[in-house]
């Protein structure tokens, strides 16, 4: 018998963040059975407490094996260092689910890993740059590359055919880091009578972390700030709360560009719904999307793309069906859930060997991102 905790908290910060949550959340819920018992936790400042104290009880007096499952990183790694280390090590497994490349480089989850180095421990990422990263500095800790869920109706809202001019998209936030400066300039610099671009988006002000010093960015991010607010005719801003309404929209699209010069998505959530709404993608080589992405009609680009991604041909009818079959075999729930199972009922203890706070985590990042 086994018995899955899902934890997870009722703040969200991103839409995409919340896909991710609920996806997962959904693919475990599906496993309950006579041999699977799946509790789901949504923790807020006035439960957290009782909750943790709970599972710790909970972990020692039982005969079965309790799997802790925290599937949000809003839940801060300080809090499950702080409860984690009271569990019972002999009935206890920790599996963390990183989709965020911020969390991982920071010293907040290596230092929580330096505290249950006699529990057993399973990080699940979406691309092999991050756990290259991860390994790198824990090096027998047990990674695995398990793909982020993509909601039903990305793959249930009807394809079209291609109509009128020419439709790009950019989706995701509008900031530097990102990479939408340097879009809006190449499309500025190569812009195309024949096309029109679509940005599925809201300007983010937050720095977080950035390859780019504080003055730097801050200019490049004022730039693109004025840019935003002084679009020509031939650019389109919508921002999307309702995934269905994304669906919707992305499904009129032809093309999908996502143009980060440093991309620092470790697997860009954005490009597999578009590829999933029949969209030609149009990538840099960076980051997860070299890791993942083999889709059937897919263009890379290493530092810039050149203006003969004009010359493209938009997708048929059919040819929009095979780039969405393509995603379906690859990031459904269903699909999902068969690589998470395989790789989840194995467990292996996280090395005695502490993680020192002097390993330079930004270098160690940009390396593993950009090899």
């Amino acid at each position: 018998m086994n018995e899955i905790l899902v934890l997870r908290t009722d703040k969200v910060v991103w839409a995409s963040n919340k896909s991710v949550i609920e996806g997962f959340a959904k693919i475990y819920k599906s496993w309950e059975s006579s041999e699977c018992i799946v509790t789901e936790f949504v923790l807020n400042r006035e439960n957290k407490k009782r909750t943790y104290k709970e599972i710790v009880q909970k972990s020692w007096n039982t005969s079965t094996v309790i799997h802790i499952v925290v599937i949000d990183t809003q839940i801060p790694f300080s809090d499950i260092a702080a409860w984690g280390c009271l569990t019972n090590p002999q009935r206890t497994v920790f599996h963390l689910h990183l989709f965020s490349d911020i969390v991982v480089r920071t010293n907040s989850f290596f230092k929580l890993l330096n505290g249950l180095t006699d529990w057993h421990v399973n990080v699940f990422v979406a691309s092999n740059a991050v756990a290259g990263f991860i390994k790198e500095i824990y090096s027998d800790l047990s990674v695995h590359i398990v793909p982020f869920p993509i909601q039903d109706h990305f793959f249930e809202t009807p394809l079209l055919e291609p109509q009128g001019i020419t439709s790009w998209a950019y989706v995701g936030r509008l900031d530097v880091n990102k990479g939408t400066d340097l879009l809006l300039e190449f499309w500025d610099k190569h812009f195309s009578s024949d096309a029109q671009l679509f940005l599925a988006g809201e300007h983010t002000a937050t720095m977080e972390w950035s390859l780019y010093s504080m003055s730097e960015w801050d200019g490049r991010n004022n730039q693109l700030l004025n840019s935003l607010r002084q679009l020509p005719f031939r650019y389109q801003v919508n921002h999307f709360t309702d995934p269905k309404a994304l669906a919707r929209f992305m499904v009129q699209m032809d093309f999908c560009i996502s143009f980060s010069q440093f991309m620092l998505e470790e697997f860009g959530l954005a490009v597999i719904e578009a590829a999933a709404c029949g969209n030609q993608l149009v990538l840099s080589r960076w980051g997860g999307h070299k890791d993942f992405i083999s889709a059937p009609y897919a263009y890379f680009f290493d530092q810039k793309p050149s203006k003969d991604v004009f010359q493209l041909k938009r997708l048929r009818l059919d040819e929009k069906q095979e780039q969405r079959n393509w995603a379906k075999e690859k990031f459904s729930y269903d699909a999902v859930s068969i690589t998470l199972r395989k790789v989840f009922f194995r467990t292996s203890f996280s090395p005695a060997k502490k993680y020192s706070e002097y390993v330079d985590i930004r270098s160690v990042w940009l390396k593993h991102m950009q090899t």
